[in-house]
């Protein structure tokens, strides 16, 4: 049902942290992802976060700068479908992005691990649903 922010199944959520894991079907990579709903949430987003490896999900999204931050920030535009539109490497401080298309952006502090490319497709385990628009 869309505006449930939680779900049955079998998924791994910590509710006190919002946090759901993630697979990248092209790779099939698994990581935990934080998730930003509200809209406090989607506004700070990672801009009080120490450096860490964390990924950030903000649903929903399709417009995030990078005003205040400190450290550049990798950013994933996704489709409702979960399929990754656009990448955006080592975005640096006071830029802005965005992408109509999207539903869904996923961000990290800058990194040289493996990120997503264009065309990869992004899903929830124990999501009972595969449009991230729902979420």
């Amino acid at each position: 049902m869309c505006g449930n922010k939680r779900w049955g199944g079998d998924e791994r959520v910590d509710t006190t942290q919002n946090t759901k894991r993630a697979v990248d079907s092209t790779r099939n990579a698994w990581s935990y992802l934080k998730l930003a709903t509200s809209h406090k949430q989607r506004a700070v987003g990672l801009l009080l976060t120490d450096v860490t490896t964390d990924e950030l999900m903000l649903i929903p999204c399709n417009d995030i700068h990078t005003v205040g931050m400190r450290h550049a920030l990798d950013v994933a535009f996704l489709s409702s479908a979960g399929e990754v539109l656009e990448v955006h490497y080592a975005l640096d401080p006071c830029k802005r992005v965005h992408n109509k298309q999207a539903a869904a952006v996923v961000e990290r502090f800058a990194s040289n691990s493996p990120w997503f490319q264009v065309g990869d497709r992004l899903m929830l385990k124990g999501a009972n649903h595969e449009d991230l628009s729902c979420l």
